[in-house]
């Protein structure tokens, strides 16, 4: 059996800046720093640390801005440390998901004048036709030859039920 698996958004980005990345070779458990944990140090092999009186700094990972696009290219939040920054900070870069879930605006559509009309913006000739039918269906609905008997075969009914209702209620 084939331990690896196939994502299909694996051929689609490019990962050949891993070669030259600063954590090559680390555990990748390192990276993913627990609940309630800061991952500081991973942080710190990723953005570099300054030099001090005390101590000598490290340089900043070469392809830090690579492996940050990557993580922002994958689908879905990334849990661990990518680019220096956690899945938290990394939200903050993400392009929010509307861009991604926006619903398509079918012109001519009674749908499509609702979302003018929510949007605030005058709604196009299309959709204002297509409006004006439904609600021109809506009112004419009286002639609907089907509807109409049954809905007043469930009045009768309702009205039936209250009655009978009503007169259990003065014999007692």
């Amino acid at each position: 059996m084939n331990d690896k698996f196939y994502l299909p958004w694996e051929n689609q980005i490019d990962t050949a800046f891993m070669k030259d990345a600063a954590c090559r070779g680390m555990n990748p458990e390192f990276f993913m720093p627990g609940v309630g944990e800061s991952g500081k140090e991973a942080k710190e092999i990723c953005n570099g640390t300054p030099t001090t009186r005390h101590k000598a700094g490290k340089p900043e990972c070469p392809v830090r801005q690579q492996c940050l696009d990557y993580s922002l290219q994958l689908p879905g939040p990334v849990h661990g440390i990518f680019g220096g920054r956690t899945e938290r900070e990394r939200r903050t870069l993400r392009p929010y998901a509307p861009v991604q879930l926006k619903r398509r605006v079918y012109h001519g559509t009674d749908a499509g004048y609702e979302h003018h009309r929510r949007r605030g913006t005058t709604p196009c000739q299309a959709c204002k036709e297509a409006h004006s039918k439904a609600v021109h269906a809506w009112r004419s609905r009286k002639n609907d030859g089907t509807t109409i008997p049954a809905l007043q075969a469930l009045v009768e009914l309702v009205h039936s039920e209250n009655a009978r209702a009503s007169r259990k209620a003065t014999r007692s």
